[in-house]
């Protein structure tokens, strides 16, 4: 493992995907999740209401490659049994499965990892930063 400090704005399913890589690969020493909604929220699966469905069928939707089949293992212990790779569920159960996973890599983290921080912000937040940086 490096000293390498990174960075991850967003920490829905893409940004909780490089969080599960990085620490999957011992990659960097410090992992910093920016985001306004909370760690791996995300706006888009953050809904609560079980009929606003996905619009991607459960095989696309693992967020641990090459464990394509992620998804469906999570579906078939926490929900039916019956579901197929290619149904679509709710985003509700997408965002159930987002932060399964992230609370499980969170709590895996080697003693090697300095720590894990999470900072909300909103997106004026993201606009002085951005600033500061190119100053």
């Amino acid at each position: 493992m490096n000293n390498l400090h990174v960075a991850i704005i967003g920490a829905g399913a893409t940004g909780v995907a490089a969080f599960i890589a990085l620490v999957r690969q011992g990659a960097c020493k410090c992992i910093t999740l920016l985001d306004a909604s909370g760690p791996a929220i995300g706006q888009v699966y953050a809904s609560q209401h079980p009929e606003l469905l996905c619009n991607t069928s459960v095989e696309l939707m693992s967020l641990l490659p090459p464990h394509y089949h992620d998804l469906l293992h999570y579906l078939h212990e926490h929900t039916n049994n019956e579901i197929t790779l290619a149904d679509f569920v709710s985003r509700k159960i997408i965002g159930d499965y987002i932060q399964d996973r992230y609370t499980r890599y969170l709590s895996g983290l080697s003693a090697g990892h300095k720590r894990l921080l999470y900072q909300g912000c909103g997106e004026t937040d993201y606009a002085s930063a951005g600033r500061r940086l190119s100053d």
